[in-house]
């Protein structure tokens, strides 16, 4: 059988390619040092010679941080507002005591649910806790979570609570009930499977007094400073490219990067939750941004009309409780998605991979953004074509960006030109409209050298059918 050349196969499977599509070049690493001169002038030489195999830029440019240290915070509630974190996926979560709410109709959690006397509803003893009020049955979810955050916020000895769904114990499949903790709910065994239904939720000490969390120009990563300034150049590569800066989580914090140097990480005395060094400071900043979110939102909306910003890639790897895979994260992201939509910019968002996850697929799905899942970038596999498949099945593959790392492999490990064009087939026939390719910059050779291969599928997937 004679070779086929990765145009020729790529040609062969150009006809499913529809509408106009995304080729973006992510730009990481040191060739955004504005003091090093000589990468950045490098990284923008390769760029205008292959300026036809891409249509948009994403360099590492903003983070969160705190401009002003000594400004509060405006608490996104009414007093006293509380800030609560969900875990899934779970049995249960507990670890110190139960709090026994008693029945419902006296005692100090007798209004608890707006229920006066003589009006409560059964409680049933459980292994969890001595009595547990039962939801009733007419209630959304979103009230039953409403409804219980409400009591356990009204008490201080309160730390959080597991809300059961079709439990076995409960003598009606249909009705939910809430377990209040007290002491801690470190103890979050995982499960899956139909029957794990149970959601934790965590009583968050209030956000710290010294940070209200905003725009700034910073990375990822330690010690990179980026220009916004640059924008202009990049605009300059071509009237086609759009410009998409990389958002990302504050993983450059150190232990003194927030002042006062405590941490914040759910609920409890935030000095015995963790040690406080980079990823407790990281999670502070980020808690603290969650619990509101509208100055960072503002901000990133005057960048974006000051620098002409397409949209912003976010990219929230911060380390857990609220990494790119949490509920809350992702909830900020269709919260900040649809608040830029309004000014016409738009958003994505990177993600480690669906894994099978309805409910996060249902929650990504709520907004007009993009999804680019990072495992994406591995090679062509099955495990590949599973995870792209999942995605076409939420529907959800037009708003899939396809990951491909030229500079992840040395020339040991390096995928083969035959293995390359493989991919790209694959990329053209699940219908995706974007391609993002991961990562330029950094060692010259290697961004020269690792490309190579890429640059003509780049510029035939850009071909309009």
């Amino acid at each position: 059988m004679p070779k086929i050349s990765l145009a020729l196969l790529l040609l062969l499977v150009l006809a499913t390619a529809q509408a106009k599509k995304r080729s973006m070049i992510w730009i990481y690493g040191s060739s955004l040092f504005p003091e090093d001169n000589a990468t950045l002038e490098e990284t923008f030489t390769q760029l205008k010679l292959h300026n036809e195999s891409f249509n948009a830029i994403s360099p590492q440019m903003y983070s969160i941080g705190c401009p002003n240290p000594t400004t509060p915070p405006t608490p996104p509630g009414p007093a006293p507002y509380q800030h609560y974190i969900m875990t899934a996926n779970i049995t249960f979560c507990s670890g110190g005591g139960d709090l026994p709410v008693g029945p419902y109709d006296v005692g100090p959690f007798g209004a608890g649910f707006g229920v006066g006397a003589g009006q409560g509803w059964p409680v049933v003893p459980t292994a969890h806790a001595p009595e547990e009020p039962l939801l009733p049955e007419e209630w959304s979810d979103a009230t039953c979570v409403e409804e219980c955050q409400a009591v356990c916020s009204s008490h201080s000895a309160c730390v959080g609570f597991t809300l059961y769904q079709n439990a076995t114990y409960l003598p009606q499949s249909k009705l939910r009930a809430c377990a209040f903790r007290t002491g801690t709910v470190a103890n979050k065994p995982s499960c899956d499977g139909p029957d794990c239904t149970a959601r934790c939720y965590e009583k968050a000490i209030k956000p710290p007094n010294f940070c209200t969390p905003v725009l700034i120009s910073s990375s990822s990563d330690p010690g990179i400073t980026p220009d916004p300034a640059l924008a202009k150049r990049f605009h300059a590569l071509g009237p086609h490219v759009e410009y998409w800066p990389t958002l990302s989580s504050p993983g450059w914090l150190s232990a003194n990067g927030c002042s006062p140097p405590s941490c914040y990480n759910g609920t409890g005395n935030p000095a015995g939750r963790c040690p406080c060094g980079q990823e407790a400071n990281q999670t502070a900043m980020m808690f603290a941004m969650l619990a509101n979110p509208e100055p960072l939102i503002a901000s990133a909306i005057a960048e974006a009309k000051k620098w002409n910003i397409t949209g912003y890639n976010l990219d929230f790897e911060s380390k857990a409780p609220l990494g790119d895979n949490t509920m809350p994260v992702i909830a900020f992201a269709n919260k900040f998605s649809a608040a830029l939509a309004k000014e016409g910019v738009q958003t994505s968002y990177c993600i480690g991979g669906m894994n099978g996850d309805a409910d996060m697929a249902k929650a990504l799905n709520q907004t007009a953004m993009r999804t680019v899942p990072m495992n994406l970038y591995n090679s062509y596999d099955s495990s590949w074509q599973a995870e792209v498949d999942y995605w076409q099945a939420q529907g959800m593959g037009g708003k899939l960006g396809i990951g491909f790392c030229p500079t992840c492999y040395d020339s040991t490990n390096g995928e083969s030109p035959a293995q390359i064009a493989q991919k790209f087939m694959a990329t053209l026939e699940s219908g995706a409209e974007e391609i993002d390719m991961f990562a330029f910059g950094g060692l010259v050779s290697l961004q020269q050298t690792a490309f190579a291969p890429y640059w003509e599928g780049m510029k035939l997937f850009l071909a309009e059918k």
